[in-house]
């Protein structure tokens, strides 16, 4: 009987061990997903990004986020959780600090009223943030877990300009357009108008917005109307600007969630 139980009991802390192990990889697995700092080259310049990959293997669609016109580091806590979000969600997520080269704008420029005229030509350093984004888009091309044939992108305010534009650019490989709170001039006008068919693009906006007036929004929905096959505009009644944002004077919790959950639902539409 000896041998017997000694032998039973190496097949104990065998299945002890064994079981430790699992649960070790179990955990391992689990681990929560984290933003990751880092930069890329535009023009032979860095700039700064962070990203949120996906724990699955294989090649994910790719999500970037576009800050408005705000200092920097503003929403950052936010923009942290959406990367994180997204990278649960299954998309490859990045965040671009499209003031790397330039230093912060005065904002006062982009003032989304009505007495400001932005119909003529975006000031400068626009080109050089609209080449910055299309750099970050270029820096993935290469990477395993980015799958460069389906982008999105969200653009917040003064962001969502570049959004559009970019999408104008890369109608192909742009499946999915969201618009926090952005607005529409003569030269958006006729970037949206550029491709054959604009990307499907969901545009989502307060009707007490200060800054970027609902009548804006609704122009950019009646001209989708005529050059996208799939848009869809949510307004949320008594809210303002960059209500998804805690730092904001407008921040709505409701409208937050609301929006978030809109927005993923809509990536997955035509992402996956």
């Amino acid at each position: 009987m000896a041998p017997y139980k000694i032998n039973a009991a190496l097949l104990a802390i065998w299945l002890w061990t064994l079981s430790g192990s699992t649960f070790a990889l179990a955990d391992s697995a689990a681990e929560p997903i984290k933003p990751i700092d880092g930069q890329f080259l535009s023009e032979g310049h860095p700039v700064d990004e962070f990203h949120c990959v996906p724990v699955s293997s294989g090649k994910h669609p790719i999500v970037l986020l576009i800050h408005g016109c705000a200092p920097q580091g503003f929403g950052d806590d936010e923009f942290k959780q959406m990367c994180v979000s997204l990278a649960e969600h299954g998309y490859y997520a990045m965040f671009v600090e499209y003031y790397s080269r330039t230093g912060q704008p005065n904002c006062a420029q982009f003032a989304m009223v009505e007495t400001h005229d932005l119909s003529s030509a975006m000031p400068l350093p626009s080109e050089v943030w609209e080449r910055e984004i299309t750099a970050a888009g270029e820096s993935l091309r290469e990477n395993p877990k980015a799958d460069a044939t389906r982008f999105s992108l969200i653009g917040f305010s003064a962001g969502a300009i570049w959004t559009l534009v970019e999408a104008s650019f890369y109608p192909n490989v742009v499946r999915a357009v969201v618009d926090y709170y952005g607005f529409v001039n003569h030269r958006v006008e006729m970037f949206v108008a550029k491709p054959a068919v604009f990307p499907p693009t969901l545009i989502l906006q307060g009707d007490a917005d200060s800054h970027a007036s609902l009548s804006r929004s609704i122009e950019l929905s009646t001209l989708l109307e005529k050059h996208s096959e799939v848009h869809e505009i949510h307004i949320y009644p008594g809210v303002e600007h960059a209500f998804n944002f805690h730092e904001a004077r407008g921040y709505d919790p409701d409208a937050a969630k609301d929006a978030w959950a809109r927005t993923l639902s809509f990536l997955d539409s035509h992402l996956k």
